[in-house]
C-alpha cells in the first residue's frame, strides 16, 4: 500500500546473549541443567519436580532427541503403546498405497506418535480438548500414575486442577488436509511425552527452570522472547546455541508492535 512501510516476514535482527545466561555446550548439558540426573532418577523425588521445569524448542523436531534421552533416565521399565492407523483421500477413498509400514513412520506435530513409549512418573502433555471443565484441554501438562491397556492415569501438574487424577482413554486422532498426499486418522493415545516441548506450546505454561534450545533460529514473531521470559529469573534459563555461535536471531514484526 502506497505510503506505508511494511516490515517483511522473516527479517529477524541478530541479537547476541547476554553473559549472565548460563550457557550449555550440547544436548546434555541442557538436559542435565533442567532436569538433574540424580533427581531424575530418583522414584521418591519430590511430586511437583516437573510442575516447573521444561526444555524449549523451536520446532517439533527437535522434541523426539530431548524426550528420549530424559526418558530414559526415568526409573523403570518403558511401555510401548501401538496405535491402529489408516489412510483415506479427501473424497473418503481408502489409500491403499499408505502401507502400514509407512504410516508408522508419519510423526505429525498434531497427533501422537504411532509408538508411544511411556513410563510410570514421567510427564506428559494432552494433545486434545477432552474436557475443558475439568482440566483436560489441549496443552495440559501431567505425571503418569498408572499405564493400562485401555487408559493411561494421570495427575494433572499446574493450573486450578493440579493434583487432580484422570484416565486418558485412546482415541482416533487425524491429520489436518494438506499435512500429507491423505488423511491419516491414528487410534492411540492423545499423549506426547514434555519433557521437551515446543516454544509456542510453552505460551501460558507457568514454568520456572528452562533450557531453552537455540540451535535452530527462531523464525516466527516473539519466540525468542516468550523463551527467554518463561524462566522467573535469568539464571534459572539455560540456553543452547549451535557451536562456536553466541547469536541467535529475534524475529519481530514492527507492525505487530505498534497495534
Amino acid at each position: 500500500m502506497a505510503g506505508r512501510s511494511v516490515s517483511r516476514p522473516g527479517n529477524g535482527r541478530p541479537v547476541t546473549l547476554p553473559d549472565y545466561i548460563p550457557r550449555a555446550s550440547n544436548t546434555a548439558q541442557l538436559c542435565e541443567a533442567v532436569f538433574p540426573c540424580a533427581q531424575l532418577a530418583n522414584p521418591d523425588r519430590d511430586p511437583d519436580f516437573f510442575e516447573r521445569r521444561a526444555i524449549l524448542a523451536i520446532r517439533n523436531d527437535q522434541l523426539p532427541p530431548l524426550n528420549n534421552m530424559l526418558m530414559a533416565q526415568v526409573p523403570g521399565d518403558a511401555q510401548a503403546f501401538y496405535s491402529v492407523d489408516s489412510a483415506c483421500t479427501e473424497d473418503g477413498d481408502p489409500a491403499e498405497e499408505a502401507t502400514t509400514e509407512y504410516l508408522r513412520t508419519v510423526d505429525l506435530p498434531g497427533i501422537a506418535p504411532s509408538v508411544l513409549e511411556l513410563k510410570v512418573g514421567a510427564p506428559v502433555m494432552l494433545m486434545r480438548n477432552l474436557n475443558p471443565r475439568i482440566g483436560l484441554c489441549n496443552g495440559t501438562r501431567l505425571v503418569i500414575t498408572r499405564l493400562g491397556r485401555r487408559v493411561i492415569e494421570g495427575r494433572i501438574l499446574t493450573g486450578d486442577y493440579k493434583g487432580e487424577l484422570h484416565c486418558i482413554p485412546r482415541m482416533p486422532l487425524s491429520s489436518l488436509a494438506g499435512d500429507l498426499p491423505w488423511i491419516i486418522t491414528r487410534h492411540q493415545f492423545p499423549l506426547r511425552p514434555c519433557f521437551a516441548m515446543t516454544v509456542n506450546k510453552s505460551q501460558g505454561q507457568t514454568l520456572g527452570v528452562v533450557g531453552v534450545n537455540l540451535e535452530v533460529s527462531p523464525f516466527a514473531h516473539g519466540q525468542l522472547n516468550v523463551a527467554l521470559s518463561r524462566g522467573t529469573e535469568a539464571r534459572s534459563v539455560t540456553v543452547l546455541l549451535p557451536r562456536g555461535v553466541d547469536t541467535t536471531v529475534n524475529v519481530n514484526y514492527e507492525e505487530v508492535i505498534l497495534k
